[in-house]
């Protein structure tokens, strides 16, 4: 930010009206999205941490908990139950 004159509290001010969420909180936001879906489709948590951005396993646990008081791990056996569900029905399913 700095380069192009703007203060970087500014951006951030700016961003935060717009979003209603700090950068940071924003991006987590984008992140745990992205775990979820991966977790959902059945991949292993470790791939979907680094695949959604986090350096490990661990920090998307804290920060999964932190955000929907479930594990991954709880998240995955819930979305796998689900799927197994709607497999055994043959009923359609909502994204």
């Amino acid at each position: 930010a700095e380069p192009s004159g703007v203060v970087e509290a500014v951006v951030d001010a700016g961003f935060r009206r717009t979003t209603g969420l700090t950068p940071h909180a924003y991006l987590m936001q984008v992140r745990l999205g992205a775990a979820c879906r991966g977790l959902r489709r059945g991949l292993p948590i470790a791939d979907v941490a680094a695949a959604s951005g986090f350096y490990d396993q661990s920090a998307l646990t804290r920060h999964f908990k932190r955000c929907y008081g479930i594990t991954p791990r709880q998240f995955a056996r819930a979305a796998a139950a689900r799927r197994s569900i709607f497999a055994n029905t043959g009923v359609a399913r909502s994204p």
